[in-house]
């Protein structure tokens, strides 16, 4: 992910989220903080964004992780505040099934943001979740 700004981004390790943590921060055009408390980094986040007056990212695993930047993304949401929130959700065969740190994360923000989109698998992954 590229960017005309020098955006500030936000990461936590995660199985999930790993390469595109890794990818961040292996990338020196990024600025990246590591906050422990998810509720914590999400209004960090916000605060970087409304100084800059530029989108900030959020970088997080799948499950309750998401759920936990909710109340930054809603703060920002009405206070028109850039966020951009990466989650590596888990592989569609292992929602609804009671895998750890699995929720349902379509949609999860629905009525807080102004766009979401979901991105398929890689295709090795895609490979080994048939086999």
């Amino acid at each position: 992910m590229q960017s005309e700004t020098n955006t500030a981004y936000n990461y936590f390790t995660g199985k999930r989220s790993a390469p595109l943590t890794i990818g961040f921060t292996n990338d020196d055009f990024f600025k990246c903080y590591s906050i422990v408390d998810e509720r914590c980094a999400a209004f960090f986040a916000m605060g970087i964004a409304q100084q800059i007056k530029a989108p900030t990212a959020l970088v997080c695993t799948s499950g309750s992780a998401l759920l936990n930047y909710y109340p930054a993304v809603a703060e920002a949401y009405y206070s028109d505040i850039p966020l951009v929130v990466l989650s590596a959700d888990r592989p569609k065969h292992l929602v609804g099934i009671g895998d750890g740190q699995t929720i349902n994360q379509k949609n999860v923000y629905e009525n807080h943001i102004l766009y979401s989109a979901n991105l398929k698998l890689d295709l090795k992954d895609e490979k080994k979740s048939t086999e």
